[in-house]
């Protein structure tokens, strides 16, 4: 196998350690964006930082973003952990430094970044993992050494929408499913896996209030006439249908929890080519595959 090309190594003088000897890249993130090709590399610390590369041409990629961690920023953050792009937006990327998720634009001048968002204190502790919504672009998964999963809306991040307490370690690795947004993983120093049902947080419970929005609309209460209790009637008996549809459909928790590894797990990916396929990927090189639980993909899929 012959790589395509090799990453140049961003100037010393304007990034700290950045793939260099003190601090050694830890992360690659692709876009998910099929036409774009950027690619951004996550330098651990000291100075921990996110150098962005556009691939347009194979053979010499460009440096399109630098952002340091640690002293050398105008935004007093700590050494960056984790980086995600936007799912639709080829400008926009998001990073977790410290306690704080953070959205950049890349538009702005490379060397001055534009922050687009801040949640300063977004876990009690360090986060070590983020990932957007595939499908709903403004709802963003953290996850850090609290033990906890947060979910946050871009548009109205003063209080995550939902917080998810599952595992009883740091958690290293938080992944929406590419084709049904509703499942979510993680995967922490626990040696846990956990898949979790997130319908509230959902494209799928956008679809649903669409759909049925209007079930009800229709009063009944004030019926006199004999159409009207007939009427009445045939609701509350579409009602009880609805309440027994509403039971087989997916609702949040924890869907199911895999512990197959004996060690820390340090990352929990979906397949991209099968929605229902996962891996997970342990400190002592164990790679497990799992799947989701057939009862669960029947309440998806139903």
């Amino acid at each position: 196998m012959e790589y395509l090309a090799a990453l140049p190594q961003p100037p010393l003088s304007s990034q700290r350690g950045s793939l260099g000897p003190e601090g050694g890249a830890h992360a690659v993130v692709a876009h998910p964006l099929g036409h774009c090709r950027h690619v951004a590399v996550v330098a651990g610390p000291p100075g921990g930082s996110v150098s962005v590369y556009d691939f347009a041409r194979n053979d010499e990629p460009a440096l399109k973003f630098l952002l340091s961690g640690g002293t050398r920023n105008a935004h007093q953050m700590d050494d960056i952990e984790a980086a995600a792009f936007h799912p639709t937006a080829s400008a926009m990327l998001s990073t977790a430094d410290g306690t704080c998720l953070r959205s950049w634009d890349m538009r702005a001048d490379p060397q001055r970044p534009a922050q687009t968002m801040a949640i300063e204190s977004a876990h009690s502790a360090r986060l070590r993992a983020l990932d957007y919504n595939p499908n709903l672009p403004y709802v963003i998964a953290t996850a850090g050494d609290d033990g906890c999963v947060r979910i946050w809306d871009a548009r109205s991040p003063n209080a995550p929408v939902a917080e998810i307490a599952n595992h009883t370690h740091w958690i290293y690795s938080v992944a929406f499913n590419p084709n049904h947004d509703q499942l979510l993983l993680s995967s922490g120093g626990d040696g846990l896996v956990n898949l979790e049902s997130v319908v509230s947080v959902s494209s799928a419970r956008v679809a649903t209030s669409r759909s049925f929005g209007n079930n009800g609309s229709d009063s009944t209460g004030n019926c006199s006439d004999g159409a009207g209790a007939e009427r009445a009637s045939t609701d509350n008996d579409r009602g009880s249908d609805s309440d027994d549809s509403e039971a087989d459909r997916a609702t949040d928790g924890l869907v199911a929890q895999f512990d197959d590894h004996e060690t820390s797990v340090y990352a929990a990916r979906w397949s991209q080519s099968d929605p229902w396929i996962f891996a997970s990927l342990s400190f002592d090189g164990r790679m497990v595959i799992n799947s989701v639980p057939r009862d669960e993909k029947y309440k998806i899929l139903l």
